[in-house]
This record gives structure tokens, sequence and C-alpha cells, in this order.
């Protein structure tokens, strides 16, 4: 049996083990689906930076993104390489992704997470969520639809972990406070307080 101190190296071992699976998305062992159905290494993308669009065709947040997705490159595509990831393979298939790049004239490359490989690795839980790889597979950032609602956010992101000289970026658009997640928080939160208050006076009477 192993001491305390044999115990603590196994741990710190398969501590380190899994930190490098999880950061070598370069590595020979992760593989996705291409649009000709054929198994692809995400090793081709060694050497750039790369912003995962984890996404699904069916999903109506990963749709809307399309846009935005679609000014990161025209804004960011000289410094990163955009590739758009489904991972419901159940439903998407090389054929509807294919359809779906034409639908939004995506120029960029699609593939289909086989297995839930990536999902699993990158503990995905909602779409669309971005993971954006530093040129060694390193993960920089993973963000999702709650953190970003125009181009210039996603700008925001990419500006942050990845130097650039380049000052041309998407309109900000302000938006309306009555718009925004906070204010849906606080009707919730004033209108529940005001449908309690009402209920118990009902009960007094």
């Amino acid at each position: 049996m192993l001491n305390n101190k044999g115990m603590v190296v196994t741990v710190f071992v398969l501590m380190i083990f899994s930190l490098q699976q999880v950061n070598a998305v370069y590595s020979n062992d992760l593989s996705y689906t291409n649009l000709q159905s054929t198994k692809t290494n995400y090793n081709k993308f060694s050497g750039k930076y790369l912003l995962v669009d984890a996404m699904a065709t069916w999903c109506g947040p990963c749709q809307k993104a399309m846009s935005h997705l679609s000014d990161v490159i025209k804004y960011r595509g000289s410094i990163i390489t955009l590739f758009s990831l489904s991972i419901s393979p159940n439903t998407d298939n090389p054929k509807a992704l294919l359809d779906f790049k034409k639908f939004y004239n995506a120029t960029w490359e699609f593939g289909i997470d086989s297995g839930n490989v990536f999902q699993s690795a990158y503990k995905i839980s909602i779409i669309p969520t971005y993971v954006l790889f530093d040129q060694n597979g390193k993960v920089l950032v993973k963000f999702d639809a709650r953190d970003v609602s125009q181009s210039a956010d996603y700008i925001k992101y990419i500006d942050k972990y990845i130097p650039n000289n380049q000052t041309s970026n998407p309109p900000t658009i302000e938006i309306p406070f009555y718009k925004t997640p906070e204010f849906f928080y606080i009707f919730v939160a004033l209108t529940s307080v005001i449908l309690i208050i009402f209920i118990l006076r009902l009960f007094r009477n």
C-alpha cells in the first residue's frame, strides 16, 4: 500500500497528466469529423491561435451568433483561426453542417465532435461555448453565450489574450437597460415580492 507521501505524489502526477490532456488540443489523441466524413486531428491547427465555437445547427443562440462570428473573421481573421464544432453528433451530420454553413455564408471550417470527445475534455455544458487556444494548444479563455451579446464582445475577449496591431473594430451597440439580463432578474424579483405580499394579504383577510 502507498503511504501518505506516495499518495500525494500519485495524486499530483495524475493532476498534471489531466491538465496536459485537457490542454493538448493539438495532440494526435483528439480528432473530429470533417465535412467530408473524414476523421481529422486537431494538430492541423498547430501553431495557430484557434477559436473553437462549440455549437449545434438546431441551437437558436448558435444561429444568432453566426453574424458575430463573421465579424470576428472580418476584424481578427488575420490573427486567429475560427472553427465551428457541432457537439451534437446524433443530430448533426456533414450534410446538415454544410447546409448550415452555406445558409449563413460562413467562410470558416466546420466539423463534428464525434463521440463528444471535445465536449467532455473541455466540460462544455451550454451552447454556444467558445474556447480560445494559443499556438501550442493551451486554453487561453473559455466563455459562452451569456458573456457576449454583440460582435465587439467577442473581439474584446480575443484582444485581451492575443496581442495585435489592428485598430479596426466592429461598432459597439449600446443596449438599453430594459433589454439586459440584469433588468430581467430585477423584474422577476420585484414581481415575486409583489406576488408574495398579495398572497399574504389574501390569507390575512
